[in-house]
């Protein structure tokens, strides 16, 4: 007489590969699609270093059983993707601050406006 241990979970496992297959070819269909407004959001950002083309990349996440995407532009290099995508009003920064090109009164200086140029709305 055969005694097998752990049928209960191989058969739990078994069930739920044919899901897991899905979302992995789910995930592959949608990576290729991402690619296609990867490369529209690399194109359409601004060039000074190229820090800001370079952060955009591709992530994928399961939870629940939902496959999702995501192309995500930024990092600790191009922290300015927003300012970029939506734009900054005129504002004073410290002095000794990095940001800001114009001087102010005393220990302030004016940061210009950016006007927003969307890198990301060319994609829908």
């Amino acid at each position: 007489m055969l005694d097998l241990k752990g049928g209960k979970e191989l058969q739990q496992l078994l069930d739920q590969l044919p899901a897991k297959i899905e979302a992995n070819i789910l995930r592959g269909g949608l990576r290729a699609g991402a690619k296609v407004l990867l490369n529209a959001v690399k194109e359409s950002a601004p060039v000074d270093e190229g820090d800001l083309a370079a952060s955009a990349r591709i992530s994928t996440s399961i939870r629940r059983g939902q496959v999702r995407v995501f192309v995500k532009v930024g990092n600790e290099k191009a922290w300015y993707a927003h300012i970029v995508e939506f734009g900054a009003a005129p504002h004073s920064v410290k002095k000794g601050d990095k940001i800001g090109k114009e001087k102010g009164d005393g220990d302030r200086r004016l940061h210009p406006r950016r006007k927003a140029k969307s890198i990301c709305a060319v994609c829908v």
